[in-house]
Protein backbone atom coordinates (compact mmCIF):
# COMPACT_ATOMS: atom_id res chain seq x y z
CA UNK A 1 0.00 0.00 0.00
CA UNK A 2 2.92 2.52 0.94
CA UNK A 3 4.62 1.74 -2.41
CA UNK A 4 1.52 2.12 -4.46
CA UNK A 5 0.93 5.67 -2.50
CA UNK A 6 4.69 6.34 -3.39
CA UNK A 7 4.05 5.38 -6.91
CA UNK A 8 1.50 7.53 -7.13
CA UNK A 9 2.68 10.51 -5.33
CA UNK A 10 6.09 10.55 -7.49
CA UNK A 11 4.28 10.32 -10.51
CA UNK A 12 2.18 13.31 -9.77
CA UNK A 13 4.56 14.70 -8.93
CA UNK A 14 6.54 14.54 -12.12
CA UNK A 15 3.52 15.26 -14.00
CA UNK A 16 3.05 18.70 -12.20
CA UNK A 17 6.96 19.75 -12.55
CA UNK A 18 6.75 18.67 -16.15
CA UNK A 19 2.88 20.70 -16.84
CA UNK A 20 4.55 23.65 -15.06
CA UNK A 21 7.85 23.85 -17.16
CA UNK A 22 5.58 23.25 -20.08
CA UNK A 23 3.31 26.12 -19.54
CA UNK A 24 5.62 28.58 -17.28
CA UNK A 25 2.80 28.76 -14.75
CA UNK A 26 4.54 29.21 -11.23
CA UNK A 27 7.27 31.54 -12.68
CA UNK A 28 6.11 35.34 -12.62
CA UNK A 29 7.68 37.17 -15.51
CA UNK A 30 8.02 41.28 -16.36
CA UNK A 31 5.85 40.07 -19.54
CA UNK A 32 3.21 38.13 -17.46
CA UNK A 33 3.14 40.31 -14.02
CA UNK A 34 2.16 42.89 -17.06
CA UNK A 35 -0.64 41.11 -18.36
CA UNK A 36 -2.14 39.94 -15.17
CA UNK A 37 -2.29 43.69 -13.71
CA UNK A 38 -3.77 44.88 -17.15
CA UNK A 39 -6.07 42.22 -17.04
CA UNK A 40 -6.71 42.66 -13.39
CA UNK A 41 -7.12 46.61 -14.12
CA UNK A 42 -9.43 46.20 -17.14
CA UNK A 43 -12.09 44.70 -14.28
CA UNK A 44 -11.95 48.14 -12.61
CA UNK A 45 -14.08 50.90 -13.18
CA UNK A 46 -13.20 53.46 -10.57
CA UNK A 47 -9.87 54.06 -8.96
CA UNK A 48 -8.08 56.88 -7.30
CA UNK A 49 -4.25 58.34 -8.25
CA UNK A 50 -2.30 60.35 -5.64
CA UNK A 51 0.13 61.75 -8.24
CA UNK A 52 3.07 63.94 -7.23
CA UNK A 53 6.26 65.40 -8.98
CA UNK A 54 9.30 67.15 -7.37
CA UNK A 55 11.74 69.15 -9.23
CA UNK A 56 15.40 70.56 -7.36
CA UNK A 57 17.49 72.31 -10.00
CA UNK A 58 19.74 75.35 -9.61
CA UNK A 59 20.18 77.92 -13.51
CA UNK A 60 22.66 80.42 -13.90
CA UNK A 61 22.23 83.21 -16.94
CA UNK A 62 24.72 86.29 -17.09
CA UNK A 63 26.26 85.12 -13.94
CA UNK A 64 23.47 85.13 -11.60
CA UNK A 65 22.62 81.87 -10.07
CA UNK A 66 19.24 80.90 -9.03
CA UNK A 67 18.19 77.64 -7.05
CA UNK A 68 14.55 76.48 -7.68
CA UNK A 69 12.81 74.14 -5.93
CA UNK A 70 9.02 73.14 -7.79
CA UNK A 71 6.48 70.05 -7.72
CA UNK A 72 2.59 69.57 -7.34
CA UNK A 73 0.37 67.19 -5.55
CA UNK A 74 -2.49 66.24 -6.95
CA UNK A 75 -5.57 63.77 -6.14
CA UNK A 76 -7.02 62.33 -9.47
CA UNK A 77 -10.44 60.24 -9.42
CA UNK A 78 -10.91 58.53 -12.41
CA UNK A 79 -13.51 55.97 -14.05
CA UNK A 80 -13.12 53.89 -16.92
CA UNK A 81 -16.78 53.81 -18.27
CA UNK A 82 -17.32 56.73 -19.37
CA UNK A 83 -13.91 58.26 -18.84
CA UNK A 84 -14.01 60.71 -17.13
CA UNK A 85 -10.59 61.73 -15.07
CA UNK A 86 -11.09 64.84 -11.78
CA UNK A 87 -8.45 66.44 -10.35
CA UNK A 88 -8.05 68.62 -7.38
CA UNK A 89 -4.32 70.26 -5.89
CA UNK A 90 -2.22 72.44 -6.43
CA UNK A 91 1.09 73.42 -7.87
CA UNK A 92 3.85 75.28 -6.00
CA UNK A 93 7.37 76.79 -6.46
CA UNK A 94 9.99 77.93 -3.98
CA UNK A 95 12.71 80.66 -4.97
CA UNK A 96 14.65 82.99 -3.92
CA UNK A 97 13.18 82.04 -0.10
CA UNK A 98 9.85 82.76 -1.31
CA UNK A 99 6.95 80.40 -1.74
CA UNK A 100 3.97 80.17 -3.69
CA UNK A 101 1.32 77.73 -4.08
CA UNK A 102 -1.45 77.70 -6.97
CA UNK A 103 -4.48 75.60 -6.08
CA UNK A 104 -6.04 73.52 -9.39
CA UNK A 105 -8.69 71.65 -10.47
CA UNK A 106 -9.75 69.87 -13.83
CA UNK A 107 -12.02 67.40 -15.13
CA UNK A 108 -11.06 65.36 -18.26
CA UNK A 109 -13.58 63.40 -20.32
CA UNK A 110 -13.18 61.36 -23.47
CA UNK A 111 -15.77 62.62 -26.84
CA UNK A 112 -13.78 60.64 -29.56
CA UNK A 113 -11.67 61.36 -31.18
CA UNK A 114 -11.06 64.28 -28.58
CA UNK A 115 -10.37 64.94 -25.15
CA UNK A 116 -12.76 68.06 -23.54
CA UNK A 117 -10.83 69.46 -20.67
CA UNK A 118 -12.56 71.58 -18.07
CA UNK A 119 -9.78 73.94 -15.50
CA UNK A 120 -10.31 75.87 -12.48
CA UNK A 121 -7.02 77.96 -11.32
CA UNK A 122 -7.33 79.66 -8.37
CA UNK A 123 -10.81 81.19 -7.57
CA UNK A 124 -11.15 81.45 -11.05
CA UNK A 125 -14.03 80.92 -13.30
CA UNK A 126 -14.06 77.30 -14.82
CA UNK A 127 -12.87 76.72 -18.58
CA UNK A 128 -12.80 75.21 -21.43
CA UNK A 129 -10.71 73.87 -24.05
CA UNK A 130 -10.68 70.70 -26.31
CA UNK A 131 -7.64 68.55 -27.57
CA UNK A 132 -8.45 67.05 -31.24
CA UNK A 133 -5.82 64.07 -31.94
CA UNK A 134 -7.46 61.36 -33.98
CA UNK A 135 -3.98 60.13 -34.87
CA UNK A 136 -2.91 59.09 -31.16
CA UNK A 137 -6.10 58.31 -29.87
CA UNK A 138 -5.60 60.28 -26.66
CA UNK A 139 -6.80 58.44 -23.33
CA UNK A 140 -7.70 60.00 -19.90
CA UNK A 141 -6.67 56.79 -18.72
CA UNK A 142 -3.30 57.65 -17.41
CA UNK A 143 -2.34 53.67 -16.37
CA UNK A 144 -3.07 52.24 -19.74
CA UNK A 145 -0.58 55.60 -21.50
CA UNK A 146 2.04 54.17 -19.33
CA UNK A 147 1.96 50.83 -20.04
CA UNK A 148 1.54 51.55 -23.78
CA UNK A 149 4.21 53.96 -23.73
CA UNK A 150 6.67 51.11 -21.45
CA UNK A 151 9.08 49.41 -23.37
CA UNK A 152 12.49 47.07 -22.41
CA UNK A 153 10.68 46.15 -18.76
CA UNK A 154 12.77 43.51 -16.25
CA UNK A 155 11.39 42.16 -13.04
CA UNK A 156 13.92 43.01 -10.30
CA UNK A 157 14.71 39.37 -8.64
CA UNK A 158 13.66 40.26 -5.22
CA UNK A 159 10.24 42.14 -4.42
CA UNK A 160 10.23 44.98 -2.50
CA UNK A 161 7.88 46.78 0.53
CA UNK A 162 6.25 49.30 -0.25
CA UNK A 163 3.86 51.18 2.24
CA UNK A 164 3.04 47.46 4.04
CA UNK A 165 2.89 46.06 0.46
CA UNK A 166 4.81 43.29 -0.94
CA UNK A 167 5.39 44.26 -4.33
CA UNK A 168 7.59 43.28 -7.53
CA UNK A 169 9.47 45.83 -9.04
CA UNK A 170 9.31 45.99 -12.93
CA UNK A 171 12.15 49.17 -14.78
CA UNK A 172 12.03 49.97 -18.11
CA UNK A 173 12.27 52.82 -20.27
CA UNK A 174 9.65 55.26 -21.72
CA UNK A 175 9.37 55.22 -25.82
CA UNK A 176 10.81 58.27 -26.86
CA UNK A 177 9.27 57.96 -30.58
CA UNK A 178 5.97 57.54 -28.64
CA UNK A 179 6.79 60.77 -27.18
CA UNK A 180 7.69 62.34 -30.12
CA UNK A 181 5.00 61.72 -31.90
CA UNK A 182 2.53 63.21 -28.96
CA UNK A 183 5.13 66.25 -29.00
CA UNK A 184 3.90 66.45 -31.96
CA UNK A 185 0.46 66.37 -31.75
CA UNK A 186 1.15 69.05 -29.23
CA UNK A 187 2.67 71.01 -31.29
CA UNK A 188 -0.43 70.89 -33.89
CA UNK A 189 -2.80 71.62 -31.26
CA UNK A 190 -1.05 74.44 -29.12
CA UNK A 191 1.42 75.98 -31.95
CA UNK A 192 3.91 78.48 -30.12
CA UNK A 193 3.30 77.48 -26.68
CA UNK A 194 4.71 73.54 -27.59
CA UNK A 195 7.19 75.12 -30.27
CA UNK A 196 9.91 74.07 -27.05
CA UNK A 197 9.55 70.11 -28.51
CA UNK A 198 10.26 70.79 -31.68
CA UNK A 199 13.99 70.36 -31.77
CA UNK A 200 14.49 67.97 -28.83
CA UNK A 201 16.91 65.45 -29.53
CA UNK A 202 14.80 62.53 -28.78
CA UNK A 203 17.23 59.65 -29.97
CA UNK A 204 19.41 60.54 -27.30
CA UNK A 205 16.74 60.59 -24.27
CA UNK A 206 16.10 57.78 -22.16
CA UNK A 207 12.83 58.37 -19.57
CA UNK A 208 13.51 55.44 -16.03
CA UNK A 209 10.11 54.22 -15.48
CA UNK A 210 9.33 51.54 -12.64
CA UNK A 211 6.31 49.87 -11.82
CA UNK A 212 5.28 48.41 -8.12
CA UNK A 213 3.24 45.74 -8.50
CA UNK A 214 1.50 43.94 -5.57
CA UNK A 215 2.53 40.44 -5.20
CA UNK A 216 -0.90 39.59 -3.67
CA UNK A 217 -3.55 41.45 -6.07
CA UNK A 218 -1.28 41.75 -9.20
CA UNK A 219 -2.39 45.46 -8.91
CA UNK A 220 -0.33 48.82 -9.38
CA UNK A 221 1.07 50.13 -6.12
CA UNK A 222 2.87 52.77 -7.33
CA UNK A 223 4.38 54.23 -10.91
CA UNK A 224 7.76 56.57 -10.66
CA UNK A 225 8.52 58.59 -13.75
CA UNK A 226 11.86 60.12 -13.47
CA UNK A 227 11.72 63.08 -16.09
CA UNK A 228 15.21 64.53 -15.61
CA UNK A 229 16.60 63.36 -19.28
CA UNK A 230 13.47 65.08 -20.72
CA UNK A 231 13.80 68.33 -19.03
CA UNK A 232 17.97 68.66 -19.66
CA UNK A 233 16.74 67.72 -23.90
CA UNK A 234 14.37 70.34 -23.80
CA UNK A 235 17.32 72.81 -22.34
CA UNK A 236 20.09 71.62 -24.64
CA UNK A 237 17.69 71.99 -27.52
CA UNK A 238 16.91 75.99 -26.80
CA UNK A 239 19.23 77.53 -29.17
CA UNK A 240 18.32 81.40 -27.95
CA UNK A 241 19.71 80.75 -24.52
CA UNK A 242 23.59 80.03 -25.16
CA UNK A 243 24.41 81.37 -22.01
CA UNK A 244 21.85 79.69 -19.85
CA UNK A 245 22.59 76.65 -17.45
CA UNK A 246 20.64 74.43 -15.63
CA UNK A 247 21.74 71.43 -13.17
CA UNK A 248 19.13 69.10 -12.35
CA UNK A 249 19.64 67.10 -9.27
CA UNK A 250 16.08 65.39 -10.04
CA UNK A 251 12.40 65.58 -11.64
CA UNK A 252 10.33 63.10 -10.63
CA UNK A 253 6.90 62.11 -10.94
CA UNK A 254 5.14 59.64 -9.32
CA UNK A 255 1.59 57.73 -9.40
CA UNK A 256 0.32 55.97 -6.09
CA UNK A 257 -2.44 53.98 -7.16
CA UNK A 258 -5.81 52.93 -4.32
CA UNK A 259 -9.28 52.50 -3.79
CA UNK A 260 -10.10 50.00 -6.60
CA UNK A 261 -13.48 50.09 -6.86
CA UNK A 262 -14.26 52.11 -3.80
CA UNK A 263 -14.98 56.00 -5.99
CA UNK A 264 -18.38 55.53 -7.77
CA UNK A 265 -19.77 57.58 -10.44
CA UNK A 266 -17.66 61.13 -10.63
CA UNK A 267 -20.14 64.07 -11.15
CA UNK A 268 -19.55 67.25 -13.08
CA UNK A 269 -20.46 70.85 -10.77
CA UNK A 270 -22.94 72.83 -11.69
CA UNK A 271 -20.87 75.51 -13.11
CA UNK A 272 -19.69 72.79 -15.69
CA UNK A 273 -22.90 71.63 -16.68
CA UNK A 274 -23.60 75.27 -17.50
CA UNK A 275 -21.07 75.64 -19.67
CA UNK A 276 -22.15 72.44 -21.47
CA UNK A 277 -24.97 73.96 -21.80
CA UNK A 278 -23.73 76.91 -23.21
CA UNK A 279 -21.71 75.18 -25.62
CA UNK A 280 -24.48 72.92 -26.78
CA UNK A 281 -26.52 76.31 -27.59
CA UNK A 282 -23.99 77.79 -29.85
CA UNK A 283 -23.70 74.72 -31.74
CA UNK A 284 -27.82 74.52 -32.07
CA UNK A 285 -27.97 78.56 -33.32
CA UNK A 286 -24.83 77.98 -35.32
CA UNK A 287 -26.82 74.63 -37.69
CA UNK A 288 -29.70 77.00 -37.29
CA UNK A 289 -28.08 79.99 -38.85
CA UNK A 290 -26.40 77.52 -41.67
CA UNK A 291 -29.40 76.25 -42.26
CA UNK A 292 -31.29 79.35 -43.18
CA UNK A 293 -28.38 80.88 -45.20
CA UNK A 294 -28.54 77.76 -47.59
CA UNK A 295 -32.49 77.98 -47.60
CA UNK A 296 -31.96 81.86 -48.54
Amino acid sequence: MKKNLWKYGCTLLAGSILILNITGCGKVTAESLMNSMSENMSKVNDYKIDMSADLNASGSMSGVTLDVQAGLDIALQLNVEPQILYADGNIWFKTLGMEQKIDVASYSMKEDPDIINYFQIGKSEWKRNSITNPENDPDVNIYNELTDLSVNLELEDHTSQLEDIECYKLKGLLDTNALRKMADSLYDQFDEAANIYKDVNWAEIEIPIEFYVSKKEKMPVKISVELKPLLMGLMKSIDDQKDLSINCDHLTLNFIYSSFGEIGTISLPQEIKDIQTEKTSEAMNSETENITTKTI
